[in-house]
C-alpha cells in the first residue's frame, strides 16, 4: 500500500515549483509597494476605515469639497509675555514661515488675524491688525492690545483676556481624505522643526486631527519595523531552544513565508495602505502559523527515535491530520467572523489572515514533509523534546484535583467586571501619558483653550438661504441654545463675523442682525465679500446656502461625543426650521461613528464562532458531551481577559474588538489536538489516566511548545506606541496562556471528577471496554 509520503513524494518537484513560484510572486509584490509606489506605506486617515459607500463618509466628502477640503490644526504657544515686542516679531516671523509650508493654506496668529475698520473714504476694509508699528511704539502696542481684547471672536480662539502667557496660532491646512501620502507626517516634522528657531518661546503644543492622524501614522510605522525585527528574533530564540537545529528552524522559517507573504503580498496588490490594524497582521500570521509546524516537527522527532524519517512523517501526518485541519478551520472561522464588520481595516484583517493561515495549513501537509525527510533522512534522530520534567509535573498535578479546582475558582474573580465593560474610542488614550500628542492636548487643555473643532454643517433648502430673515432668527436662537450645552469652550459661526461687521460699518447706529430685513442682511454680506473678509468665506459658500459652525470643545471620548451629537440634534428640532438641513460631519464625528460598528464587530465574531463551535466541536470529538464541555473550557479564557479589561479600565477599541473572536479561534486549538490524541489513546486500550498521562507526554509538549511561540509572538505587541496595539498583544497572549492551563491542568481533572458519563465518548463504535 503507497504511504501519503510515496504520493507525496512523486510529485515533490511540481509542489516545490509552485510554492516557489507563488511566493517569488508575492514577494514582488510586496517589493513594488514599499519601494516603487508613490502612496505611502502607513495610512489611518478617516478614508481607509469606512466602506466608500457609506452614507457618513460620502456625506463628509461632499461636506470636504463644498469647503475646499480644509481642515484646522492649533497650535499653543507659552511664552512670557505675548505682548512684548520680543515675542512679537518672532511670532510674525513664525507666522510667515508656517504660512510658506506645503499643505497650508492660512495661517491666524496675533500678528496676521485682522479686523474691519472704516477707511478714509467711508468704505470697509478688512485689515489686519498688527504692524512694525507695534514692535517699537508704546502707543501702538496699547492700540493693538486694546483691539485684540475687543473682538469678541478672538477671546479662547487666539487668546484668552487675562492670560498673557498663552496664545494660539491657527493653520488652515488641507484635508485630503484619500491621499494617501505621507504630507500629515511632513506638515507636522516641519511645523515642530520650525519651532525649534525661536527662543522666546518657552513651549508649544500641536492639537487636531491632522496631529492625530499624522502620530497614528508615526506610530504605526514604528509598530512595523519593531514587530517584525522582535517576532522574528524571539521566535528564532524560541525555536532554535525547542528544535534543537537549524533543520527544524529553517522548516519553522518556511511555513512563516507560506504564510505571511501571500497575505501581504495581496494587500500590496490590492493597492491597500497598511493602516493601525493592519500593521499587525504579519506578527499574528508569525505566530499562529508556526502552531502547525511544531506539531508536526515535535511528532516527526518522538517516532525518528524508533522509526524511519519515511515512516516517522507517515505516522505523524495521520495522527496530525485531523486536528490539525480542525484547528485551522476554527482559527480560519475566526478571521472570517470579521468579514461582517464594517470598519474597512478590520475586514481586511479578517480576510487575509485567513488566506495566510490556509496557506499555513498547506504548506504543513505539503513542503513540510518534503522538507523534513529531505533534511532528517540520513540522519541520527534528534528529538525535539529534551525532557519530560513538564509533563511529570503535569501528571502529579493530577493527583490534586481538588487544589485545582480552587485555584481555578481564583481565576474566576474577573468575571465580575464584565456588567461594567463597555465600547468606547478616546484617541488620546491610545498613547502613552508621556506621548507629546498626548502632553500637547493636556497643555492646551489646562491652558483654558478648545483642543477639538467641530463641523456643524447647515444646508439652506428650498431656495431659502443665509440671509433669510425669519431663518436668521432661528439660527441665532439655535446658537445661543448651543452655548448654553457643556461642551462648547468657544463657537465660531458666520453670524459672529457679520455683527463684526455690522458694529464697524454701522457704529453707533448698528442694530441687532435679527432686526434686519433680507436685503440689509445682503449689504452685510457683500460688504464683507468687498472688503476681502476671506474667513466669512470659511463659513459660507454657495450664497448662503451652505454654511458651517465651528464647535470649539474640549477633546471628547467617542461616547461623550456621541452624547453631545445627540444633544445638538435635539436643539435643532427646537429651533431650526426644515428647510435647514443639519449635519453634524468631519473626522472626529467619523471616528466616533465608527464606535458602532466597533461594537457590532465585538458582537457578530463573537456569535459567529460560538454558534460555529457549537456545532463544530461536538460532530469532530462524535460527542455532544464532549463538545459541549471542550467549549465551556475554551469560553473561560475569553472571559476572563474582558472582565479583566473591564477591572483595568481598558474599553473595546478598534483594536481590542478583536480578542473575541480571535481569541476563541486560537485557544480551542490546543483542546482539540488534546482530545484528539486523548480519544486516540481510549480507543488503543488504554484506561482514562493512561490516556491523560500518555497524552500529556505526547501532544502535551508540543501543545506547550506552540502555546510559548504564541505567547512570545503576541507579547512583541506590547511594545506598539498605539496602546490599544498593546492591550491587544498582551490580553491576547493572556486568554492563550489560560488555555493551557485549562487544558493540560483543568480539563484532565474534570475528566477525572465529572459526574457526566464521558468514557462512552472516547470508545470505539465497536467495542466496549472496561476501566
Amino acid at each position: 500500500m503507497k504511504t501519503f509520503f510515496f504520493r507525496l513524494n512523486a510529485y515533490r518537484y511540481l509542489i516545490i515549483g509552485i510554492w516557489i513560484f507563488a511566493l517569488l510572486f508575492f514577494t514582488a509584490s510586496i517589493i513594488h509597494k514599499l519601494f516603487m509606489s508613490e502612496k505611502s506605506l502607513i495610512d489611518n486617515s478617516v478614508g481607509v476605515w469606512f466602506d466608500q459607500q457609506d452614507p457618513e463618509l460620502i456625506h463628509y466628502k461632499n461636506y470636504n469639497s463644498i469647503f475646499d477640503e480644509r481642515e484646522w490644526t492649533m497650535l499653543l504657544v507659552e511664552t512670557n509675555d505675548i505682548y512684548s515686542s520680543n515675542f512679537l516679531g518672532d511670532l510674525k516671523e513664525l507666522t510667515l514661515q508656517l504660512e510658506r509650508l506645503d499643505h497650508v493654506i492660512k495661517v491666524s496668529s496675533l500678528t496676521s488675524v485682522k479686523d474691519n475698520k472704516i477707511d478714509e473714504d467711508g468704505l470697509l476694509d478688512y485689515q489686519t491688525l498688527f504692524n512694525d508699528l507695534v514692535l517699537s511704539n508704546a502707543e501702538a502696542l496699547e492700540q493693538f492690545k486694546s483691539a485684540v481684547k475687543r473682538n469678541s471672536i478672538f477671546e479662547k480662539n487666539i487668546v484668552i483676556n487675562g492670560n498673557n502667557h498663552h496664545t494660539v496660532i491657527l493653520i488652515q491646512n488641507d484635508n485630503f481624505i484619500d491621499d494617501q501620502s505621507s504630507y500629515r507626517i511632513q506638515l507636522i516634522d516641519n511645523i515642530h522643526n520650525i519651532m525649534m528657531d525661536y527662543p522666546s518661546i518657552k513651549n508649544y503644543s500641536l492639537a487636531g486631527t491632522t496631529v492625530v492622524n499624522a502620530e497614528l501614522n508615526r506610530a504605526a510605522l514604528n509598530d512595523v519595523m519593531v514587530f517584525y525585527s522582535l517576532v522574528t528574533l524571539l521566535l528564532t530564540l524560541a525555536g532554535y531552544t525547542m528544535l534543537k537545529h537549524w533543520r527544524n528552524l529553517m522548516v519553522m522559517y518556511v511555513v512563516i513565508a507560506t504564510s505571511v507573504l501571500p497575505a501581504m503580498g495581496s494587500i500590496a496588490l490590492f493597492g491597500i495602505a497598511y493602516n493601525m490594524v493592519t500593521v499587525m497582521l504579519p506578527t499574528i500570521l508569525i505566530a499562529l502559523s508556526v502552531a502547525g509546524v511544531i506539531h508536526i516537527i515535535t511528532e516527526f522527532h518522538q517516532l525518528r527515535a524508533k522509526h524511519s524519517a519515511v515512516d516517522s512523517i507517515d505516522i505523524a501526518l495521520k495522527q496530525l491530520f485531523k486536528p490539525m485541519l480542525w484547528t485551522s478551520i476554527s482559527t480560519v472561522i475566526g478571521f472570517l467572523a470579521f468579514s461582517f464588520s464594517g470598519v474597512a481595516p478590520i475586514f481586511q484583517l479578517g480576510m487575509f489572515a485567513a488566506l495566510g493561515l490556509l496557506c499555513a495549513f498547506l504548506a504543513n501537509i505539503t513542503l513540510v514533509p518534503l522538507l523534513l525527510v529531505a533534511l532528517w533522512k540520513d540522519t541520527q534522530p534528534v528529538l525535539a523534546i529534551s525532557s519530560q520534567k513538564a509533563s511529570t509535573f503535569l501528571t502529579k498535578l493530577q493527583k490534586y484535583p481538588i487544589l485545582v479546582m480552587l485555584f481555578t475558582f481564583v481565576l474566576f474573580l474577573p468575571l465580575s467586571g464584565l456588567l461594567q465593560l463597555r465600547v468606547d474610542t478616546n484617541y488620546l488614550k491610545f498613547f502613552s501619558g508621556s506621548h507629546r500628542t498626548t502632553q500637547a492636548y493636556e497643555r492646551v487643555k489646562q491652558a483654558g483653550f478648545a483642543q477639538n473643532p467641530i463641523v456643524i454643517q447647515l444646508q439652506y433648502t428650498n431656495g431659502s438661504s443665509f440671509s433669510d430673515t425669519d431663518k436668521l432668527k432661528a439660527l441665532l436662537e439655535f446658537e445661543q441654545a448651543l452655548l448654553t450645552l457643556p461642551q462648547p469652550i468657544k463657537l465660531l459661526t458666520p453670524t459672529d463675523l457679520l455683527e463684526e461687521i455690522n458694529a464697524a460699518f454701522n457704529d453707533e447706529n448698528a442694530r441687532t442682525l435679527s432686526e434686519y430685513t433680507q436685503a440689509q442682511i445682503e449689504q452685510l454680506l457683500l460688504l464683507a465679500e468687498l472688503s476681502g473678509n476671506d474667513d466669512l468665506s470659511d463659513l459660507l459658500r454657495n450664497g448662503g446656502e451652505n454654511i458651517q459652525l465651528l464647535v470649539m470643545s474640549d477633546y471628547m471620548s467617542s461616547q461623550e461625543f456621541i452624547a453631545f451629537k445627540a444633544e445638538v440634534y435635539e436643539l435643532y428640532q427646537r429651533y431650526l426650521p426644515r428647510e435647514i438641513q443639519l449635519h453634524i460631519t468631519g473626522t472626529t464625528t467619523l471616528w466616533a461613528n465608527m464606535d458602532v460598528e466597533v461594537s457590532q464587530t465585538q458582537w457578530s465574531s463573537l456569535l459567529v464562532m460560538l454558534f460555529f463551535l457549537l456545532f463544530f466541536l461536538p460532530v469532530i470529538f462524535k460527542s455532544y458531551r464532549l463538545g459541549l464541555l471542550a467549549l465551556a473550557i475554551n469560553s473561560i479564557p475569553l472571559t476572563l481577559t474582558l472582565g479583566l479589561m473591564s477591572w483595568l479600565e481598558i474599553d473595546i477599541n478598534i483594536a481590542t474588538a478583536l480578542i473575541g473572536g480571535i481569541s476563541l479561534g486560537i485557544v480551542v486549538d490546543d483542546t482539540i489536538h488534546f482530545i484528539s490524541r486523548l480519544t486516540l489513546y481510549r480507543q488503543q486500550g488504554m484506561k482514562m489516566l493512561e490516556a491523560v498521562e500518555a497524552t500529556l507526554a505526547t501532544i502535551g509538549q508540543s501543545i506547550i511548545k506552540t502555546t510559548v511561540i504564541l505567547v512570545l509572538g503576541f507579547s512583541c505587541m506590547a511594545t506598539s506606541q498605539f496602546l490599544p496595539s498593546a492591550h491587544f498583544g498582551v490580553f491576547i497572549s493572556l486568554s492563550i496562556a489560560l488555555a493551557l492551563y485549562l487544558d493540560l491542568v483543568f480539563l484532565p481533572c474534570v475528566l477525572r471528577l465529572s459526574t457526566l458519563n464521558l468514557r462512552s465518548s472516547f470508545k470505539p463504535v465497536r467495542q466496549q471496554m472496561v476501566d
